[in-house]
This record gives C-alpha cells, structure tokens and sequence, in this order.
C-alpha cells in the first residue's frame, strides 16, 4: 500500500489531476458553462471507479487500508501530509 507522496495528502491524486485539467481546458476553450457538465462527467465517473477499487484495495490490504481512509481524504487534498508508518520513500524495485 503506497500512502508516501501524493498519496499521504489525497487518495486519488491522478483522478482529482485530470479533472481539474479537462474543466481547466473547457474554460479556455470558452465552453463556459459546459465545463460544469465535463466537471460532473468526469466526477460521477470516477465516483464509480473509486468506490470499486476502494473495495478491491480494502479486501487486499485490510485494516492498513482501512487506516488510510480515516487519515486520507478522497478528493480534497490536505496541506500536510497524512503520517503514514513509514516516512522513506517507495522503492522504485517494489
């Protein structure tokens, strides 16, 4: 279970990434208030993504998960990093 970097301020940092760039292409694409919809779009789909894999990840890794979850929230990142049980970075090998 990765909880370093990224992963130790929010739980989808990829997802919540591309979101953020395709509402910010609709707006300078002048598509308005059509980057609403693309925003809605893209959070109902991963809404449904997440919740699958959050499962999976649940049965797979546990209570270590299951303790990620309280410390690290979903969508809105924190500005501090979750202390996770280990501070030394991912080794690339693993």
């Amino acid at each position: 279970l990765l909880a370093q970097g990224p992963y130790a301020r929010v739980r989808n940092p990829l997802y919540l990434a591309n979101t953020s760039i395709a509402v910010g292409l609709a707006i300078l694409a002048g598509a308005g208030l059509a980057s609403v919809g693309i925003c809605s779009g893209f959070l109902l789909v991963y809404s449904l993504v997440v919740r699958h894999e959050e499962r999976a990840l649940a049965r797979t890794f546990g209570a270590s998960y299951d303790e990620y979850v309280r410390s690290v929230p979903r969508w809105f990142p924190r500005l501090h990093p979750a202390e996770g049980p280990s501070t030394e970075p991912c080794a690339w090998r693993e």
